[in-house]
């Protein structure tokens, strides 16, 4: 973390008040959040689980089997496509919501 003097804290402030700081991330993070990937993750850890003795082999059977009968079909219903669409309209809608709020703390200051 990095660390400041009060005067470069105070600076800071100051030019956030007028206008916040857009920065640039020096990466695109890309993350899967569809259900099919989740459910890949919870086979990993269905096979630690067994492999410690967490939980028995039939039920380990069992999860792998409902996860392979589902996910064909969230293939189908193109997931992951639908996913991401979700994502974007979440993020306008959130995006918007950030600048009417900004928009009225401005005019309440004013």
């Amino acid at each position: 973390m990095a660390h400041v003097s009060s005067d470069e804290f105070e600076a800071l402030w100051q030019s956030c008040e007028k206008q916040p700081p857009l920065l640039q991330a020096e990466s695109q993070i890309r993350l899967d959040l569809s259900l099919s990937h989740m459910l890949d993750q919870y086979l990993v850890m269905a096979d630690r689980f067994l492999a410690q003795g967490k939980i028995n082999k039939s039920d380990h059977e069992a999860l792998s089997a409902a996860i392979g009968n589902l996910k064909p079909i969230l293939d189908r219903i193109g997931e992951k496509e639908l996913i991401a669409q979700e994502i974007d309209s979440r993020a306008k809608l959130r995006a918007q919501q950030l600048q009417d709020q900004v928009a009225n703390l401005s005019r309440t200051r004013s």
